[in-house]
């Protein structure tokens, strides 16, 4: 049976690196969380732990010059010239408490390498009792180490309900794995794409973004729900929402959406500006849902079949959207295209690169992942294919992270949508 091991267990840690030796693949003990960061001797029980974890992966070895590369001598002495200290032992320089965690920089001895480092790290969490550990390179001979004593996607976080109208269109989505807040900004120019698999937690992320939008005094939502849950609850609070399976009125809609992207693209020309980043109330930025798009294209193509040629609608959708992704964003027009999988024969290559927002919540296989993430590793797609419902990859702005979504169940987000017309004023502070 594995062991388990806490910071605050010294002499048990010890006794675990000493039975590792050399050969520490042999044994994999049970990870824990339970760093102390507040206690006392933490920090010192830090350096007597990483003094062992370093001793046992071999990185304090002696590094005279006859052992040493030729790149490692040219390093040394360039060391030397700017007066860094050279460092033979790898230690412990500078501790500090983060965000959910601890910190700390530590000294990377000649002719050892950050790799050396990382191949471990299941171990020295296992003996901090940390959850999760991070090393990064943090200049010239220094390492930077970072252990989560709670993981910040654990739980659940119910989603921030407002109860007045508000100009602030950024809204919090969830808890990122730094521990930091994830947002979404509709103002900021990008389409969004979100995918995942039935029970995904996908729909449950739509209610926390659309509740929170539907109090931004400066957004106005459009869409197209085939299922009529998704936009339900906007049933009469605007006219730009259809729900149903009807093509012809998907089509109408889509016509409509476009009619206004060109009349502001227009007005773009007219007073020479490149684009709108300004919006106010009377000029909004105005978002479409596009609900289970994979739904919206099959129903145009079922429809499709019973008509001539210059009848058909299927084209005619794919090819609107794929104008909206290119051409909207400089309008002040924004897409949020739902989807269980970003297949190309429904979102081509280009409508994918013209979305800046891309999130992948569960999803049953690795190509689902590689449509919408190029350059995931396979790592993170494994990852992504194992996620527990609500928990996305995000890819904001070109910024990754994982993420845990915030809660609202169905009722209250229909609630709160329909509470947002009487919604008072957003309240201006002197």
């Amino acid at each position: 049976m594995a062991s388990t091991y806490l910071l605050t267990d010294l002499p048990k840690i010890k006794e675990f690196w000493e039975s590792v030796g050399s050969d520490s693949t042999s044994k994999k003990p049970e990870i824990t969380p339970g760093i102390a960061p507040h206690d006392a001797l933490y920090y010192d029980r830090l350096k007597e732990v990483w003094a062992d974890f370093c001793d046992t992966i071999g990185v304090n070895k002696s590094s005279t010059e006859e052992r040493l590369s030729k790149s490692a001598l040219i390093l040394r002495r360039e060391m030397v010239k700017k007066k860094y200290e050279v460092q033979d032992r790898s230690q412990v320089i500078e501790t500090s408490s983060v965000n959910r965690g601890l910190q700390w920089l530590f000294t990377i001895p000649l002719g050892s390498q950050l790799s050396t480092y990382e191949k471990h790290l299941d171990y020295l969490s296992a003996a901090l009792g940390g959850v999760d550990i991070e090393i990064e390179s943090a200049g010239v001979g220094l390492g930077r180490m970072l252990a989560r004593t709670v993981d910040p996607l654990e739980g659940s976080r119910d989603v921030a309900i407002y109860h007045s109208l508000t100009s602030e269109t950024a809204v919090r989505m969830g808890r990122r794995e730094d521990g930091q807040d994830l947002y979404i900004d509709m103002a900021d120019a990008g389409h969004t794409i979100i995918q995942g698999q039935t029970r995904s937690g996908k729909s449950v992320f739509l209610y926390g973004l659309l509740s929170q939008l539907a109090y931004v005094d400066c957004v106005k939502i459009w869409g197209i729900d085939p299922n009529h849950v998704l936009l339900g609850p906007f049933r009469g609070l605007t006219p730009q929402i259809v729900l149903g399976t009807d093509p012809l009125a998907h089509l109408e809609l889509l016509e409509e959406f476009v009619a206004r992207m060109d009349s502001r693209i227009a007005s773009l020309v007219t007073e020479g500006i490149e684009k709108i980043s300004d919006f106010t109330p009377e000029s909004p930025v105005e978002v479409l849902v596009l609900e289970e798009y994979a739904s919206i294209i099959r129903g145009a193509e079922i429809y499709d079949c019973t008509q001539k040629p210059a009848d058909r609608v299927g084209n005619k959708i794919k090819a609107l959207v794929a104008r909206i992704f290119a051409e909207g964003a400089k309008a002040g027009m924004r897409v949020i295209l739902v989807i269980q999988r970003a297949d190309a024969s429904l979102v081509d290559g280009s409508t994918r690169a013209n979305a800046v927002n891309r999130l992948t919540m569960g999803v049953d296989n690795g190509d689902a992942v590689r449509m919408l993430h190029p350059g995931a590793s396979p790592e993170l797609i494994e990852a992504i294919t194992h996620f527990k419902n609500g928990r996305l990859f995000a890819s904001i702005q070109r910024e990754d992270t994982i993420a845990q979504a915030d809660y609202i169940d169905y009722q209250d987000y229909r609630r709160a949508v329909q509470l947002s017309e009487t919604a008072p004023a957003p309240i201006d502070y002197p």
